[in-house]
């Protein structure tokens, strides 16, 4: 069986990607409806943020679709 690892995104990169893609928090939460607080906590390294949210705002705004063991390397929150 091949397990995956998802390892979620710091709240750097979080805040580098919502930058790049001009997204506010509350418009990432309104792509996967949930509460903007949410996605704050998320940005303030409080929570990790699902799998799930991140695959829905890269594929809802930046129509890329991402797996849980490469979306760095997709998506290099690194890089403006």
């Amino acid at each position: 069986m091949n397990c995956v690892t998802y390892l979620p995104p710091t709240g750097a990169e979080l805040r580098a990607l919502l930058r790049r893609w001009e997204l506010t928090g509350a418009a990432a939460a309104d792509l996967v409806q949930c509460h903007p607080r949410t996605v704050r906590k998320w940005a303030g390294d409080e929570r990790p943020m699902p799998f799930a949210a991140l695959y829905t705002i890269t594929g809802r705004h930046a129509r890329i679709s991402i797996r849980p063991d490469d979306w760095r390397e997709m998506l290099d929150p690194t890089k403006d």
